[in-house]
């Protein structure tokens, strides 16, 4: 039974693709801050059993927030992009929280796999969750690295990818993840010339044979 963790759910797609993945037997946290995004989300998963809408955002320290949403762009972010060309930009206010508190506070099991699309603020995600992460039982990680995005929070396009290489008990080994075929990378691609943004797929060494399956 798998645990899964759609982080930046927004309307609930890789939610809904989750769900039916991990059947009844597994669970899906389907993390949105947005409240103007997650009550739309609300309304799919209460038709989803086996799937739980946490309406908050992560990153690596726990706070009160704005998200920050151009009327121009279908992206919100914890970063301020009032003086981007977006267009305007208005804020609402939010929740910030910390993965291994959730887990320490029994308000969210370990999970199995990880998907982490958070408009450039991946790495802080990462490091609010160390306890989860540097583990020998570790999850896949699948996470977006979009180096403008990244500029927000004043952090490197590299940022995420350094920080889960440096976990020593996870040993987790990275992956191109834009086509079927996995290719194993030690550093991170140009986007494709019709994309911002390049997924990757963290896989730690207790999972590799997964990869196969």
């Amino acid at each position: 039974a798998d645990i899964v963790f759609d982080i930046g759910a927004h309307i609930g797609f890789y939610s809904i693709l989750f769900s039916r993945i991990v059947g009844e037997k597994g669970k899906v946290y389907s993390f949105e801050p947005s409240s103007e995004v997650s009550s739309a989300l609300a309304l799919t998963i209460d038709r989803l059993a086996n799937t739980t809408l946490l309406p908050f955002g992560l990153s690596d320290k726990e706070s009160d927030g704005f998200l920050f949403i151009p009327e121009d762009a279908s992206a919100a972010s914890l970063a301020d992009w009032t003086n981007e060309s977006l267009g305007k930009v208005h804020k609402i206010s939010c929740q910030i929280k910390r993965l291994d508190d959730l887990l320490a506070n029994n308000e969210v099991p370990r999970p199995d796999f990880i998907k982490c699309d958070v408009e450039g603020a991946e790495e802080l995600v990462f490091r609010g969750g160390l306890e989860i992460l540097d583990c020998k039982d570790a999850p896949i990680i699948l996470f977006e690295v979009n180096e403008e995005a990244s500029k927000g929070f004043n952090l490197s396009k590299t940022g995420a990818m350094d920080f889960l290489a440096s976990l020593e008990k996870a040993d987790f080994s990275f992956f191109d993840a834009r086509t079927d075929a996995l290719s194993q990378i030690s550093e991170i691609p140009p986007p494709l010339p019709s994309a911002l943004a390049v997924n990757i797929l963290a896989v730690p060494k207790a999972k590799l044979n997964r990869l196969s399956n």
